[in-house]
């Protein structure tokens, strides 16, 4: 697990905490910043903060689910709020949840949160697949953490990998990217299973006991049940990846 920067926050249900000088960041994330007018040259420290487990809705989101986005507007306010009071005349400027096309995935392995599953998304060694980035924040301060931990790779000793016999349609394999359309089209199906749930993720072994609750797994999967009947109509929609709730 990576060091943690704020135990206040850690105890919200924001465990996954990193630090990264602004000039390591990767090419990848300076264009994504770069291209929504943010200069990451202005700032010295991106923070980044996510989501590990349950605590973060049962403490803080479960109760607010009919505000607009409640998981990005909580997350943000509670990183906000911890900044005034750690760093009050720092300079900050939040840049996820927001415009900034960010490489999460990418973020996830250079902090040591998680590498790739068959499934498409992040797995951590701790939490499995029970993981999502909240917030990406810039710091003017130099903000220095002890040695990240490196990114293991808990799949690659999972020798029974129920992950892809647990999906009824195949879309998991270990030799072919996840099949997002074919998962979406069987999750709009009339009856589906998988409308509410993934069965291949449920399916994993690590992190198991941060397994989603049955209500914050249906607010994740609603919102990403809309996309893609959004995306699969004949006239057209979102881009495809916007029909998998990859922040939960």
């Amino acid at each position: 697990m990576t060091t943690v920067i704020s135990p206040a926050l850690a105890d919200a249900g924001l465990p996954l905490q990193a630090a990264v000088p602004v000039a390591r960041l990767t090419d990848d994330v300076r264009h994504a910043l770069v291209a929504t007018d943010v200069d990451p040259d202005g700032f010295a420290t991106m923070l980044l903060f996510g989501q590990g487990g349950r605590r973060l809705f049962e403490q803080h989101v479960a109760g607010e689910l009919d505000r607009t986005d409640p998981f990005d507007t909580i997350s943000t306010q509670l990183v906000e709020e911890w900044l005034a009071e750690t760093h009050p005349d720092v300079r900050f400027e939040v840049v996820y949840p927001g415009s900034a096309p960010l490489p999460l995935g990418r973020l996830a392995e250079l902090i040591g949160w998680g590498r790739p599953s068959p499934l498409g998304l992040s797995i951590n060694a701790e939490f499995g697949l029970w993981i999502a980035h909240r917030v990406v924040v810039l710091v003017e301060a130099d903000i220095v953490v002890s040695g990240q931990a490196a990114a293991t790779h808990p799949c690659d000793s999972c020798a029974d990998t129920p992950c892809v016999t647990a999906c009824p349609v195949g879309a998991v394999t270990l030799t072919d990217p996840f099949d997002l359309e074919r998962c979406s089209r069987h999750r709009i199906a009339l009856d589906s299973v998988c409308a509410y749930q993934c069965l291949a993720r449920n399916a994993c072994p690590v992190g198991a006991d941060h397994r989603y609750g049955p209500v914050q797994m249906r607010h994740h999967y609603g919102a990403g049940l809309a996309s893609i009947r959004r995306w699969l109509e004949p006239d057209g929609g979102p881009d495809p990846e916007s029909g998998v709730d990859s922040k939960g």
